[in-house]
């Protein structure tokens, strides 16, 4: 039934191909239908409207609140209601003329309530055009008597005049493409459209209806030529005569490479498709290719040779080359020159194009640049990931051809699981050419990068699966995640949870079953002017997601299995017993403690980059660090990147480290060596950064000098400050502290001073306490113990330090305000109380041991019987602080940014959250003191 579906939608795609104007199943757009709708032609001595039963769809479409709702997004609302609103304008006078005016009336008002609802600044993201098109609209409903005013106007007007200053409308004159021929429409009375007359294809302006009406109605002299592609659009386009018509046609390369491509890459044959029907399809894109010296637009070049070589044509990619920016900040593929944001799903095609064409072992150095690129735009904003506005590109040489009427000017998607899918599809077939030795010079964080981003959308997709098997109820977004997890289901490091995969997979096909034999809508989730669906490319996403099966890997892709998976997995058992897992599922757990499998290795080479050696204690807290914020992330959303999350886990490693350090070597010195040292904490900064290469370092313990009052060789004191000095000046000058406000490296150089400074006061108090005869209470207690807990000894948890540093990351959403600053440090000291607590209550027998300090140790525990319940009680009060300030933050930040910081936070204190949890559980801190 898949395969006689499939056959049955590639053979109408081949037999609707029209030899003028190609073919396009695009939903139809009450915006492009309005405009076509004000069209009059003068027929002998009478004027005649050419298109009335697109009025008769305005009216029809109308909604009883008196606007034009279309699929519900800000912008298609507004600017559908604006442009029926114009059209009904037009037609007043007519017969009806009683009910237009009532319709326009209540069509105004709600247009009036939409506007003012609007909110817009400079950083707002607009769909194509949206910028010019409105302004224009509102410009000629004045003309009919209605002026609109409302908050936003003011802004927009700002964004047309930048985008404005940037255009040469008179370049249009001398034949220059530019994308503002597929909206026309924004510029009635600033163009001459009797000079735009050469930039017609095949009569349209650059596939638009919209714009080709704008010209038609705007020229001295009737074009025969853009009526008879209107008439033809009306009746061929998805409107099917109704009257209504899409906002571009044709979408001929955009349709035939897209549904091509997504089925043959996902289990469809040649011959289960119709080789006749592939061999025109195959003809007319040739064709295209050869018309267009190799390029048939920036998509459909890249989707159109990876079409080409999966139907058995072999066609190089050498093309795709040429449109690398080099010069750009990280090199990518442009959409087009001169283009300001690069486009995402611009880069997968390219990537998934490079890696299926014939040539694609010449092109290694491409093919990594484009996997770089995208695993750092998911690695900087994953899960929120958004294509740019994808616009046509000024043409040059070759390229100033009659493609136009065949492929989508620009087009964008509104899910984020499209380029997720995309996204997969580029990385998978970067490592499966990876794999089958295509690319063996491709570099080893490139491939391990690649593996994690995938782990993670992966685990991602999994966690939002609704309990009907979809994703956001919508066909094709489940048959994206299909698509996706099946291709990403064939790493070997997703063995363990292959069952699990294969569950979701089955109730996701359950509910795309149902949908197999139904002629449904589309639904809308493609951007052009305003959403719409393309009918065709929807039946090719379910079929492929029905057809796709698991694939077995290239044996090399069993290299990337980290050797501590096993380990890692088997931990499952401890995290499981943690309050905060109670109730995630055993799957959630192994999918996390995979992914965090992946960071080890690139853990362990930072730390190495900061203090070369050995590790004394065999790495075990390597093992669960990655684990603590990969589980966080998770569990609020993944709000944070691989970027931030390695950076914090190597915060948490060099914790762990330092206070190794300190335990098996600065122990080692006299009572008045610590003493000078602590004196001296400010000079460390100021000591050459080059880390020792054979003195003691964070991985490698000092040998013990002998009694503890002996003296010490001389240079055994300056080797331990060269030691802290290269750790301080390390943290220092990292590249997101340099970038970050003065204040916050201020403060993060106050911190680092503070958590050694912590260190070596516990050291002091842990020596007063081992002379006492008496080691259960501290005789000198150095404050009340509320005072150790928010200051030496929750800045000896690196608390403090780390939300330090995490400001650093996250100071580009947020303006450091006094206020702010101090909500920061407050979240800071209850959190880092908190952590001591758990720790405190962890190793207590540890400690007792070891003569450390330990909170109980404090006289406020003197003769408390139930000492768990006690600390447990403080650690309650510090929690209701620390959600206090936490809110607090959350209404002085306020905004997106502000709500990225508040997510990422969150993430930090689960992180903090599953280390104290573990510290109840178990001990996590090795014994490494000598006794």
């Amino acid at each position: 039934m898949l395969i006689d579906a499939a056959a049955e939608l590639v053979e109408g795609l081949a037999r609707g191909h029209h030899p003028t104007y190609g073919v396009g199943s695009m939903t139809c757009s009450i915006y492009d239908t309005a405009w076509i709708s004000m069209i009059t032609k003068v027929v002998g001595d009478q004027t005649e409207w050419l298109f009335p039963s697109s009025l008769t769809l305005i009216l029809d479409q109308q909604h009883e609140n008196g606007g034009w709702i279309g699929h519900g997004t800000e912008t298609d609302v507004i600017l559908n209601t604006a442009a029926a609103i114009l059209a009904l304008c037009k037609h007043r006078g007519e017969s009806n003329t009683a009910d237009l005016n009532d319709r326009i009336s209540r069509a105004t008002q709600f247009l009036d309530r939409e506007l003012k609802a609007f909110w817009l600044d400079a950083s707002t993201t607009l769909p194509v055009g949206f910028e010019m098109l409105l302004p224009k609209l509102l410009q000629l409903l004045a003309k009919e008597g209605i002026n609109l005013e409302f908050p936003a106007r003011a802004m927009l007007e700002k964004i047309r005049a930048m985008k404005m200053a940037r255009v040469r409308l008179d370049k249009l004159y001398e034949g220059h493409k530019s994308t503002l021929l597929h909206s026309l429409e924004a510029f009635v009375g600033d163009v001459d459209f009797d000079r735009l007359s050469q930039h017609k294809q095949m009569g349209s302006m650059m596939a638009s209806p919209a714009s080709t009406a704008a010209y038609l109605m705007n020229c001295s002299t009737w074009d025969d030529e853009a009526e008879a592609y209107l008439q033809h659009v009306v009746l061929y386009g998805a409107g099917h005569g109704s009257g209504g018509v899409p906002s571009a046609f044709p979408s001929t390369y955009f349709e035939y490479t897209w549904v091509v491509a997504t089925l043959l890459e996902n289990g469809f044959t040649r011959e289960d498709l119709g080789t006749e029907s592939l061999e025109k399809i195959g003809q007319t894109l040739e064709g295209a290719f050869e018309a267009g010296s190799g390029f048939i637009g920036f998509d459909d070049t890249a989707k159109g040779i990876t079409t080409l070589n999966l139907m058995g044509s072999p066609t190089p990619a050498s093309k795709l080359v040429t449109l690398v920016d080099r010069k750009a900040k990280e090199a990518h593929f442009r959409t087009y020159a001169g283009e300001r944001d690069a486009s995402i799903t611009t880069n997968c095609n390219c990537l998934t194009s490079l890696c299926a064409s014939p040539d694609a072992s010449q092109h290694v150095d491409v093919i990594e640049m484009a996997m770089r690129y995208l695993c750092n735009k998911w690695n900087t904003e994953p899960v929120g990931i958004r294509d740019k506005w994808v616009s046509l590109p000024c043409f040059q040489n070759s390229l100033d051809t009659n493609r136009s009427a065949n492929w989508l000017p620009w087009s964008q998607h509104l899910s984020s699981l499209y380029p997720m899918m995309l996204m997969t599809q580029g990385l998978m077939s970067g490592l499966d050419s990876w794999g089958r030795g295509v690319l063996p010079n491709l570099p080893t964080e490139v491939v391990v990068d690649a593996v994690t981003v995938a782990h993670q959308i992966m685990g991602h997709l999994l966690r939002f699966q609704r309990d009907d098997g979809s994703w956001d109820g919508e066909r094709e977004c489940t048959a994206y995640a299909v698509i996706a997890i099946t291709r990403i289901a064939s790493l070997p490091t997703v063995k363990p949870i292959l069952s699990h995969i294969n569950a979701a997979l089955e109730r996701a096909k359950g509910f795309l079953r149902q949908y197999l034999n139904c002629d449904l809508e589309p639904e809308h989730l493609w951007i052009e002017k305003v959403t719409y669906g393309s009918r065709n490319l929807s039946q090719a996403f379910l079929l492929a997601a029905m057809k796709c099966t698991i694939l077995p890997a290239p044996p090399r892709l069993q290299e990337l299995v980290p050797p501590n998976l096993e380990a890692t997995l088997k931990s499952a058992k401890l995290f499981r017993q943690l309050p905060m897992f109670s109730e995630v599922s055993t799957s959630r757990i192994d999918i996390s403690l995979i992914e965090s499998s992946l960071f080890v290795s690139r853990l362990r080479e930072r730390c190495l980059e900061i203090f070369p050696g050995r590790t004394a204690t065999k790495e075990k807290h390597l093992a669960y660090i990655p684990f603590t914020w990969v589980a966080g992330n998770e569990l609020h959303g993944r709000p944070l990147g691989s970027h931030i999350l390695l950076e914090m886990m190597v915060i948490s490693a060099l914790a762990y480290q330092v206070d190794e350090f300190i335990e098996t070597s600065v122990s080692q010195l006299p009572p008045e060596a610590i003493a000078r040292l602590h004196s001296e904490l400010d000079t460390l900064f100021h000591l050459p950064a080059t880390p020792p290469t054979t003195t003691p370092s964070l991985f490698s313990s000092i040998p013990l000098l002998g009694n503890l009052f002996t003296p010490p060789p001389t240079p055994l004191l300056a080797t331990i400050k060269q030691t802290l000095s290269h750790f301080l000046t390390t943290i220092s000058v990292l590249p997101y502290v340099q970038t970050a406000p003065p204040i916050l490296q201020s403060n993060l150089r106050l911190q680092l001073k503070a958590y050694l400074s912590a260190h070596l006061t516990q050291m002091e108090y842990n020596h007063a306490l081992s002379l006492q005869p008496n080691k259960h209470t501290l005789v000198s207690p150095p404050s009340p113990l509320y005072d150790w807990l928010h200051t030496t000894s929750g800045t000896h948890t690196a608390g403090p330090l780390a939300i330090s540093l995490f400001q650093c990351l996250l100071s580009p959403f947020f303006i450091p305000t006094p206020k702010v600053q101090h909500l920061f440090n407050s979240i800071s000291r209850h959190l880092s109380a908190i952590c001591r607590i758990y720790n405190d209550l962890g190793s207590l027998n540890r400690d007792r041991e070891e003569n450390n300090v330990n909170a109980v140790n404090f006289p406020e525990f003197e003769g408390a019987v139930d000492i768990k319940e006690q600390m447990m009680g403080i650690a309650g009060v510090e929690r209701k602080m620390l959600d206090l300030a936490l809110k607090e933050l959350e209404k002085e930040l306020g905004g997106t940014k502000g709500g990225k910081v508040m997510k990422g936070l969150g993430v930090f204190v689960s992180s903090a959250d599953v280390y104290g949890e573990m510290y109840v559980v178990r001990d996590m801190t090795p014994r490494v003191k000598q006794t």
